[in-house]
């Protein structure tokens, strides 16, 4: 996979840069005007600019090298595996595993194996705790619909209650390696697979999983 120049995911230069020129500010603002209340805007803009830096951060991922395993789609715990019914693509009974994304979690997605998006849908929604159940259906939400041979799967990226923006760079068409950036959700969500009946799901609830890293689950 093509290395970066930086440790941190594209589509958040916005949000450093505005971080960064509030500590420059606040800084200045300190040295021009030094007393208790100016260094203290100083600190809390620092603090601030630390929490985007490590929210943002996008470290290199090896997925394993067996090729029948699929990857997680994204950095959190697994909070859900439930069996469900998915018509439009998987085209009849399936797991769907969720990982729910705190705030310190990487939040850039991945790819869970190598496939040709078919399809893509966004649909707006609730902001509701990523954590529940109903989310996948009510929450804004982004599906992209992947398949390889004859294995389909869904990855859905789920907004929460403080996430309100889903960043998604797959496009429809597009083959994606296995492990790939796929996209970002900011500031807190839940990524949902949902994986064909003749795969074995390798996690269980309460697992910490690593995007792009750990498998979970593995094709019959």
């Amino acid at each position: 996979m093509k290395q970066r120049v930086l440790p941190f995911a594209r589509g958040c230069e916005r949000e450093l840069l505005a971080a960064a020129a509030a500590f420059i500010l606040s800084v200045l603002l300190a040295w021009g005007f030094p007393n208790g209340w100016t260094n203290l805007i100083a600190v809390i803009m620092l603090i601030l600019l630390a929490i985007f830096l490590l929210f943002f951060r996008d470290p290199e991922r090896t997925p394993p090298d067996d090729s029948t395993l699929l990857v997680s789609p994204a950095d959190g715990r697994v909070v859900m595996i439930k069996d469900v019914v998915e018509d439009k693509h998987i085209g009849g009974e399936a797991t769907r595993v969720s990982i729910f994304l705190s705030l310190f979690d990487v939040h850039v997605n991945r790819s869970p194996l190598k496939a040709q998006v078919c399809w893509m849908e966004h649909r707006a929604g609730e902001f509701k705790n990523a954590a529940f159940a109903d989310a996948s259906e009510v929450n804004e939400r982004n599906t992209i619909a992947l398949q390889v041979g004859s294995t389909k799967i869904i990855v859905r990226q789920i907004a929460g209650l403080v996430a309100r923006r889903i960043v998604c760079w797959a496009k429809p068409s597009q083959t994606l390696e296995r492990g790939e950036r796929l996209g970002l959700i900011k500031f807190g969500s839940r990524v949902d697979v949902f994986l064909p009946r003749r795969t074995t799901v390798l996690v269980k609830v309460g697992d910490t999983v690593r995007g792009g890293e750990t498998a979970i689950a593995k094709i019959s």
